[in-house]
């Protein structure tokens, strides 16, 4: 089984229900590592995210290679990441525990969930510090930067057309209750 598991990930078949099914099969039988992650990926394939981790945190307990276990802590802050999840942190800060090389892509990461949050100005600190952290990503984090600037922008016309229509809105009434009063 584990022989079938490394042919398909390596041909990039990890995304089908046999892999999916070989990595249980193996990881009830004899855990491993790469056998823990093909069932994480298929829990949270299912949306099983709290399960998905759980077997995540497992690929990591059994691997020996930290650029490996780097890797793992990055797809799981990614898929907490895209579930809101307030756990995503703590598997960026492991990511880049065991291998800094990922730091780049955690402040990116960082710099998406500060946006969705509207802090604007963390999650421009957050893509400025993933570019110059990590030269294969500036484009992408360049790309963001201008994205959020963009989203920025916006907020700001909606906060200052919405301050003018309640202040409008504040005369209205001044005056609706004046013409009452007489």
């Amino acid at each position: 089984l584990r022989s079938v598991i490394d042919i398909l990930a390596d041909n990039y078949c990890d995304d089908t229900d046999v892999y999916f099914k070989a990595s249980k099969y193996a990881f009830d039988i004899e855990p491993s590592y790469n056998a823990a992650i093909g069932t994480a990926q298929w829990m949270q394939k299912q949306g099983k995210i709290g399960e998905a981790t759980q077997y995540y945190d497992k690929a990591i307990e059994l691997c020996d290679n930290d650029k490996q276990k780097g890797r793992i802590a990055m797809r799981v802050a990614q898929a907490l990441a895209k579930n809101g999840s307030s756990s995503t942190e703590s598997y960026l800060q492991k990511a880049a525990t065991f291998d800094s090389s990922f730091s780049g892509r955690c402040n990116l990461i960082r710099a998406q969930i500060a946006a969705s949050k509207k802090d604007y100005s963390n999650a421009l600190a957050y893509a400025s510090r993933a570019a110059s952290e990590d030269a294969s990503i500036s484009g992408t984090a360049s790309r963001l930067r201008t994205r959020i600037q963009e989203a920025q922008r916006r907020q700001n016309e909606y906060d200052k057309a919405n301050a003018e229509y309640k202040a409008q809105l504040e005369k209205a009434q001044k005056l609706e209750d004046f013409w009452k009063g007489h």
